[in-house]
């Protein structure tokens, strides 16, 4: 639904504007699904351990080449971006993911939870996200995890754009109205 309507300098683009992006991967972890989460998590049985999920995801801070998490059709010009900040944590039976890089490419987050994944399981050890990064390759990395449990959070800008920004704000897709388990 449309919440706000506003007019923009000439040579503001919402995407190609922004400085940085924050994405959330929500995954539920419990035995059973959930019917009411069903659409905004993915939902994960068995082990699943997220300090090993966060210690994978730290080793892709920094500018890198992320090829190995690029999607097949990405048109984006050039492979490397800048991951500035990654968190994992739990509340209750949520686990949430939370990304901010410069860009990101096609599917990045999903595929960068399609290696961290496994990791968690126990399945691959934790080195497991850097040897993959560092194949630059696609076909080495883990699936492309679904994306109804992925939300863009938060969009900055420069600040000549900041107040304009600031001045249309809405809450987020994981604000809690939406999702009760969101953590700022």
């Amino acid at each position: 639904r449309l919440i706000m309507v506003r007019e923009v300098a000439v040579d503001f683009h919402a995407r190609f504007s922004a400085l940085s992006r924050q994405y959330q991967y929500h995954i539920l972890h419990q035995p059973a699904s959930d019917a009411f989460l069903q659409d905004r998590c993915l939902w994960v049985r068995g082990d699943l351990c997220v300090k090993r999920m966060l210690d994978a995801a730290l080793l892709l801070l920094g500018e890198h080449d992320f090829s190995s998490f690029r999607a097949r059709d990405c048109q984006a010009t050039h492979p490397i971006r800048r991951v500035l900040d990654c968190k994992v944590y739990r509340k209750g039976n949520i686990v949430t993911l939370t990304i901010a890089a410069n860009a990101f490419l096609h599917h990045m987050v999903r595929n960068i939870v399609g290696v961290l994944l496994p990791i968690a399981q126990g399945r691959k050890p934790i080195a497991w996200a850097k040897q993959v990064l560092h194949a630059r390759c696609r076909e080495e990395a883990g699936v492309t995890a679904p994306c109804h449990a992925l939300f863009l959070t938060q969009v900055c800008y420069p600040d000549r754009w900041r107040e304009m920004m600031e001045a249309s704000q809405v809450d987020t897709l994981a604000d809690t109205r939406i999702f009760p388990y969101h953590t700022p």
